[in-house]
């Protein structure tokens, strides 16, 4: 029997790497209904297995990856709605008793690490083309608030979504990471 021993170059890996943040971050097997969406726990075996065969011949790292590349990948699940009441407090004092604001939420994943690092709550003011946003992320025992903010709608929700969750920082996911497991 010949056995046949493999080599990856830098290239491979960063191709393997991209691949599994993809499938971390943007590929979702099950649907939970109600317009939420999620990874099953054999899909998510498979991404950590992937990405630990990667870990183990040292492929996985970032020296390889462009300076301008962040060494973390997000993903969020659909919003769904919740009530004003249920609004964090900071988002719910901006809003204020305006009219016709319909309030959602977002959970936001780590999704090289699978592991829920907070959420997005958004107010939509549809009669004045107008949303108001605030990222909770949790990190025990702190939340760290970033927002709220009011901007223009956009021409959809996940190009909202993607705009408030695009300006959290690799520190702050780095610091999330850290936490113990809820």
């Amino acid at each position: 029997m010949q056995t046949t021993e493999y080599t990856i170059t830098r290239h491979d890996a960063k191709v393997f790497k991209e691949l599994i943040d993809f499938l971390g971050g943007d590929v979702f097997d099950r649907w939970k209904g109600e317009g939420k969406i999620e990874k099953s726990e054999p899909f998510l075996a498979k991404i950590r297995g992937a990405k630990k065969v990667l870990e183990e011949i040292g492929a996985y790292d970032y020296d390889f990856m462009d300076e301008k590349e962040p060494a973390f990948s997000l993903y969020w699940e659909a919003p769904f709605d919740i009530r004003r009441e249920d609004a964090a407090t900071p988002l719910a004092r901006v809003v204020g008793d305006r009219p016709g604001i319909v309030f959602k939420q977002a959970e936001i994943y780590d999704a090289l690490e699978s592991l829920h690092c907070g959420y997005l709550q958004f107010g939509l003011d549809e009669a004045s083309d107008k949303i108001c946003a605030l990222i909770i992320i949790e990190i025990t025992p702190d939340l760290i608030f970033m927002g709220p903010q009011w901007l223009d709608i956009e021409p959809d929700i996940p190009s909202i979504i993607s705009k408030f969750v695009g300006a959290i920082s690799v520190d702050i996911v780095n610091r999330a990471r850290r936490r113990p497991p809820r």
